[in-house]
């Protein structure tokens, strides 16, 4: 059987530091998504949020 090879701590926090940022981009737009068809378009809260 061949030994197993973990990742070292700087690589899981490289490889969180990234996800977190995606997270952070993904959050931005979708709250100004919320936003504008809201206020611009004109839709309800909760069919946008649906």
């Amino acid at each position: 059987m061949e030994e197993k090879k973990y990742l070292k701590w700087y690589n899981k926090i490289g490889y969180g530091l990234g996800d977190i940022a995606g997270n952070v981009v993904y959050a931005f737009l979708t709250s100004f998504m919320m936003v504008y068809l809201t206020d611009s378009v004109g839709l309800a809260a909760g069919v946008v949020g649906t």
